[in-house]
């Protein structure tokens, strides 16, 4: 499919440089709400234990075989290992850059484990959940980090704090255009300044790279 799509875009005479990749919420449909048989007989039906729906690809007999032959530590690492598969596959297309959510890459030592030239990640990470640690991690391991700060960026969260405005509430109860445009991305231990956390109570911000606002930091982050 990589290599149709990117056969596509040559023919249009607009190049494809960068390929998204995916890898957030990998979910293992065996295990959740979302699928049972139709004969009624799955075993975890009504008793699903919804922390192992984060392992994707939990009942896949070819990944247990992996697990046993010692070709991946654990069911976590599973998607990791996909992810520089697939990059070899962007990288054969001629695609120079793969990008990831940062689920997808988060048991990859750098982006020196993938093949493609450059390795862009998409944070979703809060604030006040330690997105700047985060940042600061990724972008001295040198992958290109787009910032998608659900608490600043996500527009499914409702408008304001009230009882009648609609909208998930898991990382923001008010997401006004305000808070969105008042985000200073060049350094992002300062929003929390001036900002609440999601149940608007105050929140500390550490910053481990004292340069969060230097033109290395933007470097990393991949802006000129």
């Amino acid at each position: 499919m990589i290599g149709e799509v990117a056969a596509m875009h040559r023919e249009a005479g607009a190049p494809l440089f960068v390929w998204h990749f995916g890898g957030d919420e990998a979910k293992n449909i065996l295990l959740g709400a979302g699928f049972q048989p139709l004969d009624g007989t799955d075993p975890g039906k009504g008793r699903v234990n919804l922390a192992a729906q984060d392992k994707p690809w939990a009942r896949s007999p070819q990944c247990a075989a992996l697990l046993s032959a010692g070709k991946a530590a654990s069911v976590e690492e599973l998607p990791s290992m996909f992810a520089r598969q697939v990059s070899q596959i962007v990288h054969a297309n001629g695609i120079g850059t793969m990008a990831a959510w940062q689920d997808g890459i988060k048991h990859a030592n750098g982006p020196q484990d993938f093949a493609t030239a450059n390795m862009m990640v998409t944070l979703w990470d809060t604030m006040f959940w330690g997105a700047a640690d985060s940042a600061g991690t990724l972008g001295n391991q040198g992958y290109k980090t787009v910032l998608a700060l659900p608490d600043y960026l996500y527009f499914d969260f409702p408008y304001a704090f009230d009882q009648y405005e609609c909208g998930y509430y898991w990382a923001s109860h008010g997401t006004d255009s305000f808070k969105t445009f008042s985000l200073a991305p060049d350094n992002l231990p300062q929003n929390a300044e001036i900002m609440a956390d999601r149940d608007g109570n105050p929140f500390e911000v550490t910053a481990p790279d004292r340069r969060l606002g230097s033109r290395a930091f933007k470097d990393r982050l991949g802006q000129k």
